[in-house]
């Protein structure tokens, strides 16, 4: 029976083979029957070595069946036997508990499942714990996919049986052992999901489903192993926190279903004690950005919130981690409604529970400035419910936190409001929390410390209601908040940046496209409130201050709205501009008189005759061309208190420009004002101002109008007589007709009044014309006026007259005083000389009085001055150092919305960005500095490239970043620029096949190189050569960039510090063009800088002579380097022009004939000396080890130890270390050590399977068919995740993960195993003889092993095969002859 197991092999087990063993079941079961303890045994270790297999049939197979029968025939003997005594069960147990768990681990395709469930029919497990049970939970484990014909009896058996196995054999027990044990298989499964074919997911969810079923869907409800709990959330935890959860839609249901079976506890010490583990898988859920369907997961973190016990809201730590949980969330996570419920109903609930403190006071604050920057209705709540909350408002203390409360305010200001589903609604949680928030700060008297960012969130809630946002109610409070009588007393306005910020406010809320009446409401809406109350108020404080040149920036728009529809708005505005009265001119510009005269003639509203006749002084030139449209649109009203105005208004206007009355607008005055009694008088005295200087304009109204009796008052008879006497002066033929009225008047009138001017009239006519005016007739009648006995004033004015028509007065006077002149005269002297003293002592006095005055007033004036200077400088610094970080920038428009992103901390942040577009350390410093360090290294990367392929590298390492937040802005905004213009061609030149980039002060070497290249038959663009005349020096660079076929790259210390070149590289980079670099001078490589990163790709060609290298012409490179610069060159398909390559390039490609000397392989190892050849007087040697050691540089240590101990067992060994000096090419050196190894030990980690370094030794090796040993240096996945795994995968590994101080001492099995796997690459028998040469031109001939010269004469005359011959051969080996 033994042998017949043995020698079977099930797969290929037929129909008849199966029907054969039916027919001899009886004798086989007589044999069995026969057999002791030990056969049994044998026989069930054949049997399971040949069924615990890959490739095991299926079910409905020959081989199952046959393997069916068997198993039966033996489950069968040894029940008999056990119920026989025979055998003892606890003998047997063991060994089929065993075959049942190698059943388990092979899969278990549908065939093993089978016999699983034929092995528990025959077999009761009764002792099922400890050891036996790990093995057996290790078996559950280890399910894997099977490959088998039929997936869907597959997928089916496995389906049913497997999860049924797991009830039948460790559910059923629940003992708190297994408890543990079920709930770590539990934790598995979930987390396992992402990690199996998605034919057997269905099969671990009904599993699990089974373990939560018998746990009555609380499986851990019981737990009271606090460490065993956290280690299964952090399992959780670390499954959420993969960047790919949710792989798909059916891991995430799960999720969704076993997330409360996890999170379901009702023992709140035991939550006290892992709260911190909770809440960080809490964050890594909420910080998942779910989309869809998705986005269910997070309601059932409900479950745990409302399923805490009210005891856990008393513990201060856990209210102190959940905050900082909380933090983070608000600040990372997407605002998402169901977050940000469960955050409110916590909160809720700590801030009725939670004793208060100090400390947690600030903690309280920090949380809620989050809220803030949320629009989310419910956290608004639960924050001003919590800043309501009496037992928690003595520890605010608002005087030391206020920048907590600034902070909130700044948060509300930067809220994102066109993302709340519910506008209104928000809107008023937020009105409720500013009003509780403000009226606290106004209690403690710390409101002004807030002021300035109240009145911008104002403006910004007034900017979101402008673009039909409903939050009109967090608008309305904020802008009542900041009423102007809270920050502004006596003259001045006190502070400065408040009244910049009420600035803006008001030009925000007055700006053209607003509408100020609410639809919905029917009456004036936030913008409309603001223009009708605050606006007034706002500008009566600074009416009559020295401040009042800061409304000059509001008073175009209060003109504007002096015409608006609205009557309330038009009402205002021009009440305004009454009050602000002559401070008005300081306002008005030219255009704001135009604007104001064109208004009054279209609604000769006296409010806005008011305001212009205010602000005339400063704006007479403009009223003279509007002057008559002016005067018809004031002859319309015939209301007499409008006509005075206007009266009024026209005599300001005579004062100043008396010649722009002219013909026509005199005719409208005459007309309609003169002739309203009322006026009358008003009329005159403009009258009177316009005669002074242009009299003659009036002569035509002289009989018509001025002598109109009956229109004039008595009182005004001295302004009528005045305008006629100076027209009369001004026309000689009026003088009669003037004088005879004025005597008419005096003998019709006996009012004194008109008596007075005219007797003071005549005497005006008499200066005027002189007394023979006057006739006889007319002097005796003012002679009888005088003896009628009038009134003093006119008898005193009558004599006057009299005595002035006949001289007398005058003369008798000259007489007295030559009678007296002797005496006087001394007198007058004496007085004279003393008045002249006194008036000079007066006039110096009141001079120095005047300058004492004009010094204090100017001092004063200084004063004022510095003081708003001091100010303005204040303010202006900070408007420059706001402007600078908001708008001075070389980087795109879109550029804020990627900083916003990328300023935020995290893994992949701007540091990240700065590394990956070649930034240094240095340089990603200098940026943290300063406030916007995203912008400044975005501004930096654009001033340096060109914008589009800057745009281009950005969105591209965005990608690699899986920022993909800020990669779409970018796309976004490429996208949206495409159409804007279409490209067109550039008339150039085709430009040569290679582009020579170069910095000038290599120029004369770079021109060598280019003469050389043009000698071997390529052309090649150099700008020195290419540029002319008035190009475009970049569009030219570009241009030669984009059409060469290969880049050669001329790297100096200067080249790689050159931004001309970086553009040039990067450029090459991003148009995917081959590069050659050239190392024209000892240096570093790769070459520090920004270049750094792209020249760690490439080998360079050394391009620089050494002693002994030096040729006879004035080439600066070695004669082989420029042959191995032209094969790279051949290689890359770039061929040269043969009917322009000179003599001296005719047949580069024949190599140079050496002698190469070959070393017999039996000298004693370690003194193996390679080729020695002489050139020029120089020797080297070259030695390539038997092994490679490939590993990444953090398990170093290891890989010194594992170098010293095969060095000390005679191999020669290849170590990055050991090989590298002074000035070596880094990739030369290990291209070299790869291609004449004869192993490769590959050490494989995590790190290194990442490494890009060590994925290129790897790839070499592979590509050169070199053996490689793997050796697995830490505990992970097999084949390693990434590029490497194409090669390992078909690679058996050595073990060395298990005991890492074997790693150190390098011995036991392990290490015995791989010299064995060395040895058989590095045959003992040296019997074989090899070399291994590399000589300085590349190009190597072979010896024989008895160092007989061997010449190379002929080579296969095909360019290419020689090539790839002189490229790749770089280690020979000579089987001896």
């Amino acid at each position: 029976m033994e042998s017949l197991i043995s020698n079977c092999d099930f797969s290929n087990v037929n129909d008849f083979t199966t029907n054969e063993f039916r027919r001899e079941r009886t004798r086989y079961k007589e044999q069995l029957s026969s057999l002791d303890y030990v056969g049994i045994l044998n026989i069930v270790k054949a049997f399971q070595n040949k069924v615990c297999v890959r490739g095991f049939p299926g079910v409905r197979s020959p081989g199952f069946e046959y393997a069916d029968l068997i198993l039966t025939i033996i489950l069968q003997t040894i029940r008999w036997k056990v119920e026989e005594n025979i055998i003892s069960s606890n003998d047997v147990e063991n060994r089929l508990l065993d075959l049942y768990v190698q059943v388990l681990k092979s899969g278990p395709g549908s065939g093993h499942c089978e016999l699983l469930q034929l092995i528990t029919n025959h077999l009761e497990i009764q002792d099922l714990y400890g050891e036996r049970l790990q093995n057996v939970i290790g078996g559950f484990k280890a399910i894997s996919y099977v490959e088998e014909g039929n997936d869907s009896i597959y997928i089916d058996t496995v389906n049913r049986v497997y999860p049924d196995q797991l009830s039948a054999l460790v559910i059923r027990l629940r003992s708190p052992e297994v408890h543990h044990d079920l709930m770590d298989l539990f934790v598995f499964y979930l987390v396992q999901l992402p990690h199996v074919p998605d034919t057997l997911r269905t099969v671990l969810i009904r599993a699990q489903h089974n373990i939560c079923k018998a746990y009555h869907m609380e499986p851990f409800c019981g737990i009271q192993d606090v460490d065993f709990y956290r280690s299964q959330l952090l399992r959780v935890v670390d499954f959420i926190k993969d960047s790919n959860f949710p792989q798909n839609r059916q891991i995430c249901e799960t999720t969704y279903q076993r997330l409360p079976n996890v999170l379901q506890m009702k023992d709140g010490k035991m939550i006290a004690e892992v709260y911190a583990d909770i809440c960080q898988l809490l964050k890594e859920i909420n910080l998942k950005r779910l989309t869809g369907e998705d986005t269910d997961l997070l309601k059932k973190l409900d479950c745990f919130y409302k399923g805490i016990p009210e005891e856990c809201f008393k513990n201060p730590h856990m209210f102190e981690k959940w905050a900082v949980t909380a933090q983070e969330i608000l600040e990372k996570s997407p605002c998402e409604k169901i977050i940000g419920n469960e955050l409110a109903y916590t909160t809720d609930r700590f801030a009725d529970i939670l004793k208060p403190n100090a400390n947690l006071g600030k903690i309280w604050l920090s949380v809620i400035v989050g809220f803030c920057g949320w629009v989310h209705e419910k956290l608004m709540r639960a924050g001003e419910r919590t800043l309501s909350t009496n037992q928690w408002k003595s520890y605010w203390k608002w005087k030391e936190n206020i920048s907590k409360s600034k902070a909130m305010i700044i948060a509300l200001t930067n809220a994102d409001y066109s993302s709340v589903e519910n506008a209104a609604e928000y809107s008023s949680s937020a009105e409720s929390f500013l009003k509780k928030l403000v009226d606290q700060l106004i209690l403690v008297k710390v409101f002004k410390n807030v002021e300035v960012e109240v009145a911008e969130l104002a403006m910004v809630t007034m900017e979101a209601f402008g673009k039909g946002i409903a939050v009109d109610r967090l608008c309305r409070t904020a802008s009542v908040k900041m009423s102007l009588t809270l920050y502004f007393s006596g003259d001045e306005v006190r502070d400065l940046e408040m009244d910049e910020a009420f600035i803006q406010v008001f030009l925000f809320c007055l700006s053209e496209d607003r509408e100020y009446i609410s639809l919905q409401r029917q009456h004036l809406n936030v913008f409309g409130l603001v223009a009708v109350a605050g606006l007034p108020q706002y500008t009566n404080l600074h009416t009559g201050t020295t401040t009042v040149g800061r409304l000059k920036p509001l008073f175009p728009h209060i003109q504007r709205l002096m015409d608006d529809d609205n009557d309330t708005i038009k009402t205002v505005m021009r009440t305004i501009t009454r009050v602000l009265g002559r401070e008005e001119t300081q306002l008005i510009d030219t255009q704001g008189m135009e604007n104001l005269i064109s208004l009054y003639i279209r609604e000769r509203d006296l409010a806005i005759l008011d305001a212009i006749s205010s602000g005339y002084e400063g704006h007479s030139e403009t009223l003279a061309s509007q002057f008559l449209p002016l005067i018809k649109a004031c002859t319309q009203k015939t209301q007499t208190n409008e006509i005075e105005m206007q009266t009024m208004f026209l005599k300001k206007v005579a004062e100043k420009q008396p010649e722009i009355f002219t013909k026509e607008p005199l005719e409208l005055i005459f007309k309609h004002h003169f002739m309203e009694k009322n006026a009358n008088p008003q009329v005159l005295m403009v009258l009177d101002v316009v005669s002074k200087s242009h009299a003659e304009n009036l002569e035509p109204y002289v009989e018509s109008h001025l002598m109109k009796t009956d229109l004039m008052m008595e009182l005004m008879a001295h302004y009528q007589f005045n305008i006629l006497i100076r027209i009369a002066a001004k026309c000689n033929d009026k003088q009669s007709l003037v004088y005879s009225y004025l005597m008419k008047r005096l003998k019709e009138s006996n009012i004194e009044q008109v008596q007075s001017a005219c007797i003071q009239g005549l005497r005006e006519m008499h200066s005027v014309f002189g007394k023979y005016i006057f006739s006889e007739k007319d002097k005796m009648y003012i002679e009888k006026i005088k003896e009628k006995g009038a009134s003093k004033t006119v008898t005193d004015l009558v004599e006057n007259l009299l005595n002035e028509l006949e001289g007398r007065s005058i003369a008798k006077v000259s007489k007295d005083v030559e009678e007296h002149s002797g005496q006087i005269e001394k007198l007058e002297i004496g007085v004279a000389g003393t008045k002249v003293v006194l008036k000079k002592v007066h006039q110096d006095v009141k001079e120095q009085r005047k300058e004492l005055e004009g010094v204090k007033r100017g001092l004063g004036e200084v004063n004022t001055r510095v003081d708003k200077v001091e100010v303005d400088v204040a303010d202006t610094k900070e408007r420059v150092e706001e402007v600078d970080k908001k708008t001075m920038s070389n980087a795109p428009t879109w550029s804020r919305d990627v900083t916003k992103l990328l300023n935020t901390d995290s893994k992949h942040d701007w540091r990240l960005l700065a590394s990956r577009l070649g930034y240094s350390p240095d340089d990603i410093r200098g940026w943290a500095t300063q406030s916007d360090p995203c912008m400044a290294l975005l501004s930096e990367w654009y001033a340096t490239h060109k914008t589009f392929e800057a745009s281009r590298g950005v969105l591209t390492i965005l990608q690699e970043m899986n920022r993909l937040d800020a990669a779409i802005i970018v796309e976004n905004a490429m996208k949206a620029a495409e159409g804007v213009v279409t490209d067109e061609p550039v008339d150039y030149p085709e430009p040569p096949e290679i582009f020579l980039s170069y910095q000038w002060g290599h120029q004369n070497e770079v021109k060598l190189i280019c003469r050389h290249l043009e000698m071997a038959g390529y052309k090649c663009w150099m700008d020195i050569g290419q540029m002319g005349g008035g190009d475009k020096l970049f569009e030219k660079i570009d241009s030669g960039i984009r059409a060469a076929k290969i880049v050669i790259s001329c790297v100096t210390g200067k080249y790689a510090k050159s931004p001309n070149c970086n553009r040039e590289v990067n450029l090459s980079v991003n148009l995917g063009k081959p590069m050659i670099p050239l190392l024209m001078e000892k240096m570093a490589w790769p070459p520090a800088g920004s270049m750094g990163p792209i020249f760690s790709e490439y080998l360079f060609i050394r391009f620089f002579q050494r002693p002994g290298e030096e040729t006879n012409d004035d080439r600066i490179w070695p004669a082989a380097k420029f042959t191995e610069l032209l094969m790279q060159m051949n290689c890359l398909k770039i061929m040269p022009d043969e009917g322009n390559i000179s003599e001296m390039y005719k047949n580069w490609w024949v190599p140079v004939v050496e002698e190469i000397v070959i070393p017999k392989r039996n000298e004693k190892r370690g003194e193996n000396k390679a080729f020695s050849y002489d050139r020029h007087q120089t020797e080297s040697q070259v030695v390539s080890p038997d092994v490679f050691i490939s590993y990444q540089w953090g398990k170093q240590k290891e890989i010194i130890a594992l170098f010293q101990r095969l060095t000390s067992l005679g191999f020669t060994c290849w170590l990055d270390i050991r090989q590298m000096g002074g000035g070596d090419s880094l990739y030369d050196k290990i291209d070299r050590g790869v291609r004449g190894c004869k192993v490769m030990l590959s050490s494989v980690t995590t790190k290194y399977a990442l490494s890009a370094n060590c994925r290129r030794e790897v790839s070499l090796a592979d590509a050169l068919k070199k053996p490689i040993i793997p050796m697995l240096m830490e505990k992970i996945d097999w084949p390693p995740t990434g590029p490497m795994s194409m090669v390992l995968t078909q690679l058996l590994y050595v073990n060395f993960s298990n005991d890492e101080s074997v790693q150190l001492s390098w011995d036991g099995k392990y290490f015995d195993e791989l010299l064995s796997k060395i040895r058989q690459q590095i045959p003992t028998d040296e019997s074989n003889d090899y070399v291994n040469v590399e000589s300085e031109s590349g190009v190597q001939s072979l010896k024989n092993s008895k160092y007989e010269k061997l010449t190379v004469s002929t080579i296969h005359s095909h360019k290419l095969t020689l090539i790839a011959f002189w490229l790749k051969i770089q280690s020979v080996f000579v089987p001896e002859n």
